[in-house]
């Protein structure tokens, strides 16, 4: 990492596209005095680079080599084109390299040489191609370089020409955007998180007295942009990662504590070098990061080839692009474009000056250098060691097996480049190379005719003598294979044409157009060239029977080969020798050899010349005829089908109709997203650009549209704009038009429409003879309006407050009972009891948690797992509420309302076995639910609103979730009704000799909630989400509390009534003495009889039946004890002061109650005492 200091630093960038020698491969081989051999190549970038950075040390330099695979070098080192790698990591020290786009393409992978090159800690650095993830090469490519030492992330751009290829533009915004999210990740503090720290630092000073949730509704809009995913979408858990965002920076506010949070070193500039031929191309692609506000620009545009530069004169040109504004998150960093001329002998160093946090280039300086003049201070040791390293790859390929000679004899073969000027002897016309080539693969495919591209000869020849592999090398350094097909007389006469008439016949073309003529064997071509559309006006092909030349004739069939570069990539040749042959007999050129053509030759020259001399010579096998003017017109214009085809009347041909499949939109279809009944309109544009060689008429039809959408049709030349359906455009070729599009969306109503812009297109002028002169394009504007998903969101606090306030009440509770187990209150009404009750309504609180979770805050599979939890804390805790208030009013009717005065004993376990099979059947269907078919969280759209959904737990859908479910609700009805009923034959008793007053009251508050509820709960709208949970939290709030506080609320009223009293007793008023001095009572079955009457009657209305009007009480926390036996001879007249009846009631965990003798008594641990 380069070392971070409080001011900016400089770091350098060096793309080179030097050769791998510093000279010819013989050269560097054979010369050891090294003269030869020291001019340009790679070893004289690592020099300049030296003097470059030299005197600034801390100023790091990351170069970018070409890899080269063209050179001799690569076809005859033992590493093949892994001698790329070699130099480039283990000579030179570089971190990365670029390929040709070209090396990637499918069909010249299948070279293994290819292969070589390949290297895990030097993968080649190429963005917009894609290979499959199949490929061996796959592996070994990046397409982004994060450079450690000089903190730049690079992109190579390379042209859009192979199928491997992906759209510059695209690849670029996609990276860049990677970029930008990558340094987000590694706490690299970008322009947006600046931004969004200023807005929390602008709250920071009334933070202290702004509750954080008022700050929020206030700036959370601009939080959650700052954290908003590319693609315009907010990811799911944007709630809590803006809550969480926003507090780390507040926290981290400080200038201290946000040095300790980012970190300057964490941070890449992302740099883009364009490395494309085609100046439209580059004005489209810096289109795109000039006008167009983007998120994610790049910091630094590299135009390898000077299209930004004003004239020839012009060397570099450095400049920023437009300021991008109207950014919500603040203005991203300006974007530098410095643009100069790369060649292979030239040195450019570029000096970027980047600010001290790492987010924006502060300055940008080119350094230009000659790499054949090397001067002598950077001719170091280190310069010749470097020299002297790369030549022992070159004498080690010159001295292999592959460069001895192979046995053939030629004579001189002349120069095909010259060396001085550069130019180009093949690009003129006939050359003896191309004559050699051609020969050779036509003899080898054993076929009518071969053609070869032009540009594919190069070189400086060779001498007199045995010819040598090396000698090939030089002067064919494309490696290529063979293809093969068959055309017919006329189609091999329109492949002839095209070439000639698109190539320049210019030596010194540095377009390389010349490089469109076709070197050829077995045909005899004479043209003029000053001809425009058909220059061809005569063809000679070779026939084998006659041994001599005959006119080519237009319905037979030749069979050709040519290389599969003109086959399958090189410009407009692949339709002429694929698609277009396509008439009876006919076959496309496929691949036919795997092998280089190189090999090919070396066959042919060792089984034709190995016994004589091969001569190179000019044969006449192209004539510039500019004397005759009389074309090849094999279609006659009455043979132009009808509607297909219309004669041209320059190529005196039949040309297709138009099909315009060359015009191009820039997007597919324009989706404009917004809200329904919005004020603002929502806009979009779409681009028209015409990449047909001929002018397009173009005219727009409204009838489609809807009232509320307009549109405007601009050119980019003009500038006019108009909206009306009669403005009709000429396009002419790579011309663009753009096209806006609005929206208004006041008066429409959520969801989706789908309108039409009809244009219709025809050729400028429309040729005479098409059936089909117009044709229509359609742009669908998909007006997608935002959906609403009624997320719980801020409701959700409601939810948890009151779970927070049931959970608070219940535990309070519970830890008041275990405190106050031992007292006569607590232990009267039984402390298992209170506690089972408030465990139950905690669970039965804790489940409006699930209920309060949505996929707003969670993922879909956090949901499920809410949705199944529902059930749990529902089923349990209701159970475990039912089943606790069942137990203890069971046990009360059993006390007062047994039918027989007998001994009466009244256990626990006697009432709990029931319960809690209940509980257990509960759990274990819960089980098996959530293993089988659980539940599970679905969002559904509104009936008729297809942009509102709602989310809700769901069944699984299978018949086992629906059966467990059905189950769980009858064990809890079942359950409930027996409370019910236990509450009901309660009611009678009075409240001073149990509480089941009370319990009856909240099972009965519960019946009436449940009653009212659940029927407005199955009623009310699924879609309206918000009152749904608002009943639900309400019902369940009301349930938990109704229960504690009815059960607990006397409990304390009567402790604090008798804090004082040891024990809670209930004293029966005294019977007068004429009950005890009847001689009535002295009999058994009178006084059972007695005894029965008080069994079924309040004690109450058995005092007011006393015919002593002198009743007294006795105090409530005196017990008394009394006997009365029928057999006893005492005295009646000393009974008269003795009560015949008292009661001494508790409510017991087991009572043993006697009614012969009218006695109890209570069992060890027992808590009440009934005395009869």
């Amino acid at each position: 990492m380069s070392t971070t200091t409080e001011s900016s630093h400089t770091v350098n960038l060096v793309v080179a596209s030097a050769s791998l020698l510093s000279g010819e491969l013989r050269e560097c081989a054979y010369d050891d005095t090294g003269a030869l051999c020291s001019s340009g190549g790679v070893a004289a970038v690592q020099a300049y680079t030296r003097l470059h950075t030299n005197n600034d040390d801390s100023s790091p330099v990351l170069v970018v080599p070409m890899g080269d695979f063209k050179a001799p070098l690569t076809e005859m080192s033992r590493f093949y084109f892994g001698v790329n790698v070699m130099i480039f990591a283990n000579e030179l020290g570089w971190r990365t390299w670029t390929v040709p786009a070209y090396t990637l393409w499918p069909r010249r992978l299948e070279y293994s040489s290819v292969y070589d090159a390949q290297e895990p800690t030097l993968p080649a650095l190429i963005s917009n191609v894609v290979t499959s993830p199949n490929e061996r090469w796959h592996p070994y490519i990046e397409s982004v370089h994060f450079d450690e030492e000089t903190n730049i992330a690079l992109l190579y751009i390379t042209k859009e020409y192979l199928n491997t290829t992906v759209s510059q533009v695209g690849s670029t915004m996609q990276l860049l955007h990677y970029i930008y999210k990558y340094n987000e990740a590694n706490r690299c503090e970008t322009y947006r998180t600046t931004y969004l720290k200023e807005q929390v630092a602008s709250a920071h000073s009334v933070f202290q007295e702004v509750p954080f949730s008022e700050w929020w509704r206030e700036q959370g809009d601009q939080v959650l942009d700052a954290i908003r995913s590319g693609d315009g979408r907010t990811d799911v858990n944007i709630y809590n990662k803006a809550n969480n965002l926003t507090q780390q920076l507040f926290t981290t506010s400080s200038s201290s504590s946000q040095s300790a949070y980012y970190d300057p070193d964490n941070c890449f500039v992302p740099v883009v070098v364009f490395d494309d031929v085609s100046k439209s191309q580059f004005d489209v692609f810096v289109e795109a990061f000039n006008q167009t506000i983007i998120t994610f620009p790049p910091s630094l545009i590299v135009d390898m080839h000077g299209h930004a530069l004003q004239d020839e004169n012009e060397t570099q040109r450095i400049q920023t692009l437009a300021q991008q504004d109207g950014v919500d998150l603040g203005v991203p960093p300006p974007t530098w474009l410095v643009s100069y001329r790369s060649s292979s002998e030239a040195y450019d160093q570029l000096k970027i000056t980047v600010s001290s946090d790492r987010q924006r280039i502060e300055s940008v300086s080119l350094v230009h250098e000659n790499l054949l003049d090397l001067p002598d201070n950077a001719k170091t040791d280190e310069y010749y060691r470097d020299l002297d390293n790369i030549r022992q790859y070159a004498r080690e390929a010159v001295e292999s097996s592959q460069a001895r000679e192979f046995g053939v004899k030629t004579r001189a073969m002349p120069e095909q480049t010259n060396n001085v000027d550069g130019f180009r002897y093949c690009y003129v016309g006939e050359c003896q190379m191309g004559n050699l080539y051609a020969d050779a693969l036509r003899w080898i495919e054993n076929v009518d005719v071969a053609m070869l591209p032009s540009f594919m000869f190069t070189g400086p020849g060779w001498k007199e003598g045995e010819i040598r592999t090396l000698e090939i090398l030089e002067n064919l350094p494309y490696a290529t294979s063979r293809c093969a097909g068959t055309m017919t007389g006329y189609s091999l006469l329109r492949v002839l044409n095209h070439s000639i008439r698109t190539t320049s016949f210019g030596g010194y073309d540095s377009a390389k157009v010349g490089g469109k003529l076709l070197q050829v064997s077995g045909l005899k071509i004479v043209y003029n060239k000053e001809l425009k559309g058909n220059p061809v006006v005569s063809v000679d092909v070779y026939d084998k029977l006659r041994n001599d030349y005959v006119p080519l004739e237009n319905t037979r069939l030749y069979t050709f080969v040519s290389c599969a570069h003109l086959c399958f990539t090189f410009t407009e040749f692949p339709p002429l020798l694929g698609e277009l042959l396509n008439e009876a007999g006919e076959v496309p050129a496929v691949q036919s050899s795997d092998t280089d053509i190189k090999a090919d030759l070396k066959q042919y020259l060792l089984s034709e010349f190995s016994e004589s001399y091969y001569e190179p010579a000019i044969e006449g096998r192209l004539v510039n005829n500019q004397s005759r003017s009389d074309t090849l017109p094999f279609v006659n214009k009455q043979d132009c089908e009808e509607g297909k085809f219309f004669w041209s009347s320059i190529l005196l041909d039949c040309e297709p109709c138009p099909d315009f499949k060359r015009l191009k939109f820039s997007k597919k279809k324009v989706d404009l997203v917004g809200n329904a009944y919005a004020v603002e309109l929502l806009s979009d544009r779409v681009d028209m650009t015409n990449l047909e060689s001929y002018p397009i008429k173009i005219s727009a039809d409204t009838l489609a549209l809807p009232s509320n959408i307009e549109f405007y049709i601009s050119s980019t030349s003009s500038g006019d704009a108009s909206n009306t359906s009669n403005a009709i455009f000429v396009l002419k070729p790579n011309e663009t038009i753009s096209i806006g599009i609005q929206f208004d969306p006041a008066e429409r109503t959520a969801g989706r429409d789908t309108s039409s812009v009809v244009f219709e297109v025809s050729r400028n002028p429309q040729p005479p003879g098409c059936s089909v002169q117009k044709i229509k394009y359609d742009i669908v504007a998909s007006l997608s309006l935002s959906a609403e998903e009624n997320h719980l969101g801020a409701l959700s606090a409601f939810g948890y407050t009151a779970t927070v306030l049931i959970v608070l009440a219940s535990l309070a509770f519970a830890s008041w009972v275990a405190v106050r187990r031992n007292t006569r209150v607590v232990s009267t009404m039984q402390p298992v009891f209170l506690i089972t009750l408030c465990f139950g309504v905690l669970l039965v609180g804790l489940s409006l948690i699930p209920f309060s979770i949505d996929d707003g805050v969670a993922t879909n599979k956090g949901c499920d797992i809410a949705c199944m939890s529902i059930p749990w804390l529902l089923s349990v805790g209701f159970t475990l509420c039912i089943t606790a208030l069942f137990s203890k009013l069971l046990r009360i009717n059993k006390l007062f309302h047994s039918q027989q005065f007998r001994r009466l004993k009244v256990r626990g376990r006697d009432v709990i076995f029931g319960t809690t099979i209940l509980v257990i059947v509960n759990i274990i269907l819960n089980i098996v639910w959530s293993v089988v078919d659980p539940l599970r969280w679905e969002r559904t759209s509104a009936k008729e609103q297809p942009n509102i959904s709602y989310g809700r737990c769901v069944l699984g859908g299978g018949k086992a979730g629906k059966a467990i479910f059905i189950s769980v609700i009858l064990i809890c009805a079942i359950g409930f009704i027996m409370t019910c009923w236990q509450a009901f034959k309660a009611r009678d008793i009075s409240s001073e000799f149990s509480e089941s007053k009370y319990l009856g009251i909240a099972i009965y508050s519960w019946f009436q909630l449940c009653v009212v509820g659940i029927p407005v709960l199955i009623l009310m709208d699924e879609s309206n989400v918000l009152a749904r949970y608002s009943l639900v939290v309400g019902v369940i709030f009301a349930l938990c509390m109704s229960m504690l506080l009815v059960v607990f609320v006397p409990i304390l009223r009567v402790k604090k009534k008798r804090s004082r009293q040891s024990s809670l007793v209930y004293g029966l008023p005294q019977i007068g003495q004429n009950w005890a001095g009847s001689s009535e009572l002295r009999s058994s079955s009178e006084r059972f009889r007695r005894l029965k009457l008080f069994q079924q009657t309040d004690l109450d209305q058995v005092g007011a039946k006393n015919d002593d009007p002198a009743k007294k009480e006795d105090p409530p926390d005196r017990a008394f004890k009394g006997s009365h036996d029928s057999s006893s001879q005492e005295d009646p007249q000393k009974t008269k002061s003795m009560p015949i009846l008292t009661a001494q009631v508790h409510l017991p965990a087991s009572v043993d109650f006697d009614a012969d003798n009218g006695d109890s008594k209570m069992s060890e641990g027992d808590d009440t005492v009934y005395n009869a």
